[in-house]
């Protein structure tokens, strides 16, 4: 299997095998997270809330995640504070996240909406430009589904 790089960062191998893709997407399904949340931030001067996307993948058992890792350039890290050792791979930011869902589409079964919802999200920040006011409409209409989505029984989402 190919070996991560640091030049391969937040980017996939090339001719990353549909198995593994279908692999990867099983465990996005089973043991991850595709949320919508605000990350705050005081400056000393003000105090602010940003509204952020992530995906993330948390399992007791790290090889799991290390086989993500051979095929997409992120890392695992381990958790504290939990009663078994736990490892996570945790992905924010448009371009990261577009990258990592996009290949991962047509296989996510479970967490596919909220993929298309992150997805939507990430496509409203138009590059080198600021947004417009559809944009930032459309933004927070698919921010607020994204968040919401995991609070609903899985037949009664509304996408």
């Amino acid at each position: 299997m190919p070996s991560h790089s640091k030049e391969n960062n937040y980017r996939w191998q090339k001719d990353v095998p549909r198995w593994a893709l279908g692999y990867i997407a099983g465990l996005i399904d089973g043991e991850g997270s595709i949320c919508a949340f605000y990350r705050y931030r005081n400056t000393g001067l003000s105090e602010f809330a940003r509204m952020c996307i992530g995906v993330s993948i948390t399992n007791t058992q790290k090889e799991m995640l290390d086989f993500v890792t051979q095929w997409f350039g992120c890392s695992v890290k381990g958790r504290a504070g939990t009663k078994r050792p736990a490892w996570r791979i945790s992905l924010s930011g448009g371009h990261s996240i577009k990258e990592f869902l996009i290949p991962l589409l047509p296989y996510l079964v479970g967490k596919q909406a909220q993929a298309k919802l992150a997805l939507r999200i990430v496509d409203t920040f138009p590059v080198g430009r600021a947004a417009n006011d559809r944009q930032l409409l459309e933004r927070q209409v698919a921010w607020n589904l994204l968040r919401n989505a995991n609070h609903y029984p899985a037949g009664n989402r509304v996408v």
